[in-house]
């Protein structure tokens, strides 16, 4: 398979795959390399077929190996309650993410001038005066064109993840 692709399957369902791991692992770090040796794996062998059923069979197997070798420890109450908040991080940090791209998904859909606007202020972090001189714009309407731009953002989150 064409490594190219094999980093864009990587970079889009690398926060997948980790919850996956974690799933099984209940740690981080073993987590991580799980989905490090699927991907290593991935480069040197895999051929065609879903990618993603692909690297879940290889996570659980390797896992599977993985807890063969080292018997599952149980942990204390400090190590699962340390356990727990790592995955919640991992969690909502993939929320997070979710919901940046879904917002960036949105601004591409809005009218250009709204979406010029809120690409500068959102993504790129510009301030209104700049954003004005750049667009050619009042300040006045700059912060006309957020607040309603954001208005309308709203609406369509509460719907979409409500």
């Amino acid at each position: 398979m064409d490594q190219q692709l094999l980093i864009t399957y990587f970079q889009s369902y690398y926060k997948t795959f980790l919850l996956f791991a974690l799933s099984y692992t209940h740690d981080k770090a073993t987590a991580e390399d799980l989905v490090s040796q699927a991907y290593l794996k991935a480069i040197l062998s895999y051929q065609e077929g879903n990618f993603k059923a692909w690297m879940y069979t290889v996570i659980r197997n390797d896992y599977y190996n993985h807890y063969k070798k080292h018997k599952r420890v149980l942990l204390s109450e400090d190590e699962q309650l340390s356990w727990y908040q790592a995955n919640v991080d991992v969690v909502e940090e993939f929320i997070v993410g979710e919901k940046k791209q879904w917002l960036f998904q949105e601004i591409l859909k809005l009218p250009n001038r709204q979406k010029q606007v809120m690409l500068l202020s959102a993504f790129q972090d510009i301030d209104d005066e700049e954003i004005a001189t750049i667009l050619s714009l009042t300040v006045e309407n700059v912060r006309v064109i957020k607040h309603r731009t954001r208005t309308k953002l709203m609406e369509r989150y509460k719907e979409e993840w409500s």
